[in-house]
């Protein structure tokens, strides 16, 4: 064999070994841009060849996963997981994501344990520690989740989520100035974020800074100009200033964004009550129980304005409702007995009076107890 032959054949056979160690790293990156392309199925089939060609490839398993967590097969997701970790025991961003799965499968205590894992390997690993106080604050531990949001914070001060996490948590606690702190820097650094302007609406309103509270709402309402929920509370917070047809305008924007929102219906109910629009209020607290017939305060406000409106068996009959549904609430016991009375049954009024004395000790106990003394025997 001549110098050119031996040349030529050296060159062939490493082409043919180049080619063989690629094989792997081409079919990876292209299942990779499949999973990028939401193809997970064309994914998953070009990384089982992958796996097939090369047994130790821990970012093939990770993908794999991956794939399995798009299409919601966290118990896959996590066999996945943890063939990879078998092979690389502390990537920090494999032991994260499988926390998830457990999280995503409801089981909370597994997801807590394997993102301690996560923060004991890399204590610097901003996303676990922010995770980890979204688990505690949604079981209630507002504390732990403001320490894990904070370091979380110190670790990445410019993530502005963290920080409004921390608001909501440190508001869930009555820490109201620590929470519009938060919220003031999530606004600080992106003043059009609606949600930080409605959370901040609530602080200034828990402390009974309603114009205050009526600008953040306003701010939210300029960003999203159909948000029901921040047309809601503004309409409240207008009502509660006095301020009653800017207070309907606001609700009856609410319900033409979203005719099925009861709670609107409700408030637009209480509100035409208090102008003594009596059947257009009427008919807003029917449509309000006709959306949400468990909510006793409904029927109770239905009852009140039948009773205004001297429909007093119809008043009798929503009272029944609100108490079927709420077997305390004094108002409706106390009204549905006057109610009675007006009907001729004066027994029935004072049992359902007694009943008052039962479940209350302030000002609608006493107002029973008069009754029972004018009508009693």
């Amino acid at each position: 064999m001549n110098v050119r032959t031996l040349l030529t054949f050296l060159a062939l056979t490493l082409t043919l070994l180049t080619g063989y160690a690629q094989g792997p790293v081409r079919l990876y990156n292209e299942a990779q841009d499949d999973y990028l392309n939401n193809r997970y199925t064309q994914a998953e089939e070009k990384l089982a060849l992958v796996l097939k060609q090369q047994k130790f490839y821990p970012d093939a398993w990770y993908l794999w996963g991956q794939c399995h967590w798009q299409q919601k097969e966290f118990k896959k997701a996590i066999q996945c997981y943890n063939k990879a970790l078998k092979q690389t025991p502390t990537n920090v961003e494999v032991i994260y994501h499988k926390a998830l799965a457990y999280q995503e499968l409801g089981k909370g205590s597994k997801a807590v344990k394997y993102l301690y894992q996560a923060t004991r390997i890399n204590p610097g690993y901003a996303m676990a520690w922010k995770r980890l106080g979204g688990i505690f604050a949604a079981a209630g531990g507002y504390q732990k989740a403001i320490d894990y949001y904070s370091t979380a914070i110190d670790l990445d001060p410019l993530d502005k989520d963290a920080f409004m996490l921390r608001g909501n948590a440190q508001a869930a606690l009555g820490n109201l100035p620590e929470a519009a702190t938060d919220f003031n820097y999530v606004l600080l650094h992106d003043a059009d974020d609606a949600d930080a302007w409605y959370n901040l609406a609530g602080i200034e309103l828990k402390n009974g800074n309603a114009y205050e509270a009526v600008k953040a709402y306003s701010m939210v309402i300029d960003l999203r100009p159909r948000d029901e929920q921040a047309l809601l509370s503004r309409g409240v917070t207008l009502l509660a200033l006095g301020l009653r047809n800017d207070a309907l305008r606001d609700l009856d924007s609410a319900l033409v964004v979203d005719s099925t929102f009861a709670v609107a219906w409700w408030n637009r109910g209480y509100l035409l009550m208090e102008l003594e629009r009596y059947p257009e209020a009427l008919l807003s607290a029917q449509k309000a129980s006709a959306l949400n017939p468990n909510d006793a305060e409904n029927w109770l406000l239905v009852g009140r304005l039948e009773f205004k409106q001297r429909h007093y068996k119809q008043a009798v009959v929503a009272y029944d409702r609100c108490i079927a549904l709420n077997k305390r609430c004094a108002e409706a016991f106390l009204n549905r007995g006057e109610a009675r009375r007006v009907l001729g049954d004066v027994k029935g009024a004072c049992k359902d009076w007694q009943q008052v004395l039962k479940v209350d000790d302030g000002p609608l106990a006493e107002k029973a107890q008069n009754w029972i003394d004018i009508n009693g025997d």
